[in-house]
């Protein structure tokens, strides 16, 4: 398996046809012309192949939110993002969009800057919950005023008509695209266990319908360090397989689903 990041422009049409039919396999109410559309409006696409098949991609684009103050707030926006199953956690895809973001925030070192995302999965959340220190919404701390006026500016720039600030969710409609049926439940053990998963399905409780969860995670020059660390880590205690599985537990392997970033 290898990985690129390719330019919207220099995306071949074998690329955009395999990308839309794996999009298809794991979502429904899709439409060609809505997703090329959609990745027009990206910068760069995150693909990974196997023996020149892509079996994923993630698309990003950067945004600039504009407060009434006069201040602006910088940060990536990840769109579409779907895996092939049977290579769920094992492609190179997180690795290139850890340098991807972190290269970004070596361009703006002294500023705030955040990874944002819309989540109709509550793997996508996890991912968000165990990779970045600084995120919301979470279940444990409250929402600064300033992380809100960026997730209403970026909710209300994404969706005019359907995001609710009260909320936080960008309400999905009959025609918008959602998870299939069965490719991301959430099992009843899974919220008693972990309290992000809990979180997630009280905050977006209508997730099967396409409903979104509005988030932000806080880009950190430690990210790519604090990301290998972990991979090392698992790798030295793979030999113990308990320690294993609870370093497994709260990577991002074990959260990756069709919906990443």
């Amino acid at each position: 398996m290898i990985g690129k990041i390719k330019t919207v422009a220099s995306l071949k049409e074998r690329d955009i046809e395999q990308m839309f039919h794996l999009f298809n396999t794991y979502y429904v109410n899709v439409s060609l012309d809505v997703f090329k559309k959609d990745i027009s409006e990206k910068k760069h696409i995150l693909l990974a192949y196997d023996q020149n098949r892509v079996i994923g991609f993630t698309t990003i684009r950067e945004m600039t939110l504009r407060h009434k103050s006069g201040k602006s707030t910088k940060g990536l926006f990840s769109g579409d993002t779907v895996i092939e199953k049977s290579y769920w956690g094992r492609t190179p895809l997180r690795t290139l969009f850890v340098w991807y973001i972190w290269r970004y925030k070596l361009r703006h070192p002294f500023s705030s800057v955040y990874w944002f995302l819309i989540t109709k999965g509550y793997k996508t959340y996890l991912i968000l919950a165990h990779n970045f220190k600084v995120f919301y919404p979470r279940f444990d701390q409250p929402m600064p005023d300033k992380i809100k006026e960026c997730i209403d500016l970026y909710g209300s720039e994404l969706s005019p008509q359907g995001y609710n600030p009260g909320t936080g969710l960008i309400q999905g409609q009959q025609s918008k695209d959602r998870l299939a049926e069965g490719v991301a439940p959430i099992p009843g053990k899974l919220t008693q266990q972990n309290p992000h998963v809990a979180f997630f399905e009280k905050a977006n409780p209508h997730w099967e319908q396409g409903d979104e969860l509005v988030c932000v995670g806080e880009l950190s020059l430690l990210q790519p360090f604090r990301f290998f660390t972990k991979v090392l880590r698992r790798r030295l205690f793979r030999w113990k397989p308990e320690l294993a599985k609870s370093i497994e537990s709260r990577e991002w392997s074990s959260t990756q689903g069709p919906r990443l970033p």
